[in-house]
């Protein structure tokens, strides 16, 4: 029975033959037929070409042995043996010129030629030649025909080149193609992985990573790519990817990098060599630094505006017009994640942000509250607007609530939070305040408000501070406690919600 794993029928039988000796098996089998010739009647070999063939058979039968792969003559053995044996037959056969064993031996020729190293080529051609040459020596042929023999040598030296150059090209176009369809197949996953990216630098990073995998010119280990982007004269690194581990944190004027200027200022690709004297400070140090010798750097367009520029580096080897046309179409990708991930921050933003007033709404503030510790929190909520709505209708209503957002903004500090969490409920978060800050802020709203032409609106706050450890939602819910023990109280006032429960009411002074 087969053991799992291990081929059936013919397919085992061609996996022995393989480990055997795979293509010399032919030659051997050749061999052995010369061999057989020797031993037939009426034969011209003597008995010392028949030790020699005895010889030579064993050099084959060791060759294709499977534990004779360590052997470095391995490939030329089986070879000559063959050139051998073919010999040995001509001769016992008469050594005639017209036995055909010019073409028998160009078999061995192009089988070297197929699978062997040069060096061999030449030894087998001369083998195979002074084979032919003995042969017409044997059979007693004139001079001028042992001549014609010797131009087999010239004529077995040109096939054997011809198909090591074949060779050569057949096993470049297979490293080419496959190089290519990695590059591709790379390409197609970043695509993929680049449209399911909604952070722009994320892109950036993904982008820049890409290229230097796939794009960049240098080795394994050394492949760098870099993402700048340009503010005013000044260049910025938005995002690199390095495998040797350098990178780069400063920037430096546009002018000192002339091949990233070009690439700026006419919207074209630019492949080149860099030389450090050429460039300027800064992107002199960070070429010396990397190790970088030539670059490719192509523009990156979002709304027909430039974003940045993409590069890859390549150390000791140029970037060929094949790595450019690979690194402009990653350009392009990035271009279209660029404007989709962007695209997707914007409806992200305008699903936080309430459409009336402009502040944070619910969900707006659910995602800028976690980065918030120590804060203060005033809950604020209206007293009128539905007689307004009643009385003038619900754009007065709408008007009404715009103008107490304007008044809150107008009110906090930069970078202080206002969010409208309901109809007309409103939150004020005051970072890094304490609760005497939120008394002051809270009196300068109510008495703005009170003295607000016709007072149609009261507010009540509640006012609750929290620190590092405290939910924020537990400092909203206790903000809106508070707030509605001020409105209990009669609103235009605000209560501060205290540790002990209980709750500590000022009336907030009006302006005289």
């Amino acid at each position: 029975m087969a053991h799992v794993g291990q081929p059936l029928g013919g397919a085992l039988v061609r996996d022995n033959l393989a480990r055997f000796g795979g293509p010399r098996v032919p030659f051997v089998v050749v061999t052995l037929a010369g061999l057989l010739g020797v031993f037939l009647p009426g034969g011209q070999v003597g008995a010392a070409d028949l030790a020699w063939s005895l010889g030579a058979l064993a050099l084959c039968a060791l060759a294709s042995l499977p534990w004779a792969r360590g052997w470095r003559g391995r490939e030329l053995a089986v070879p000559l043996g063959y050139i051998g044996f073919v010999t040995m037959l001509v001769q016992a056969q008469g050594g005639t010129v017209k036995s055909g064993s010019s073409i028998l031996v160009l078999v061995a020729v192009l089988w070297v030629a197929l699978y062997c190293r040069r060096a061999y080529g030449v030894v087998v051609v001369a083998a195979a030649s002074a084979a032919q040459v003995w042969l017409s020596i044997a059979a007693h042929q004139s001079g001028a025909l042992i001549a014609r023999k010797g131009l087999w040598l010239v004529i077995m030296a040109g096939i054997t080149v011809a198909v090591h150059q074949l060779r050569d090209r057949y096993s470049r176009a297979i490293v080419n193609r496959d190089t290519t369809l990695r590059q591709v197949e790379a390409l197609a996953a970043a695509v993929q992985e680049l449209a399911t990216l909604h952070d722009p630098q994320a892109v950036l990073e993904a982008t820049t990573r890409v290229a230097a995998q796939v794009v960049s010119s240098g080795d394994v280990g050394t492949r760098r790519s870099t993402y700048f982007t340009v503010e005013g004269e000044s260049v910025l690194v938005a995002a690199e990817y390095d495998e040797s581990g350098h990178h780069v944190t400063a920037g430096w004027a546009l002018s000192a990098h002339p091949p990233l200027a070009r690439a700026v200022r006419t919207g074209h690709s630019v492949a080149c060599a860099l030389e450090p004297s050429g460039l300027g400070e800064g992107a002199r140090q960070m070429v010396e630094e990397s190790g970088v010798t030539h670059g490719a750097w192509v523009p990156v367009l979002c709304d027909g505006q430039l974003h940045g520029v993409l590069s890859v580096a390549g150390r000791q080897t140029a970037c060929s017009a094949h790595v450019l046309r690979l690194l402009v179409s990653l350009a392009r990708v990035t271009e279209l994640a660029l404007d989709n991930a962007m695209a997707h921050q914007e409806l992200e933003r305008q699903a936080g942000i309430d459409p009336l007033t402009g502040c944070l709404n619910r969900r707006g503030l659910a995602h800028v509250a976690p980065a918030y510790g120590g804060v203060v929190v005033l809950s604020a909520d209206l007293d009128g607007l539905k007689g307004v709505n009643d009385s003038a209708g619900h754009h007065a209503g709408d008007a009404a609530l715009v103008r107490f957002a304007d008044l809150l903004r107008s009110t906090v500090r930069p970078g202080d939070v206002v969010a409208r969490v309901g109809g007309d409920e409103f939150l004020v978060v005051l970072k890094q305040a304490t609760a005497e800050v939120g008394w002051q802020v809270a009196g300068r709203i109510v008495a703005d408000l009170h003295d607000s032409p016709g007072r149609t609106l009261r507010v009540s706050i509640g006012i609750a501070a929290g620190s590092d450890e405290l939910p924020f939602e537990v400092v909203v819910s206790r903000a809106d406690e508070a707030m509605y023990e001020a409105k209990r109280n009669g609103g235009m006032r605000a209560a501060e919600w205290c540790q002990d429960h209980a709750i500590e009411r000022w009336p907030v002074r009006t302006r005289p």
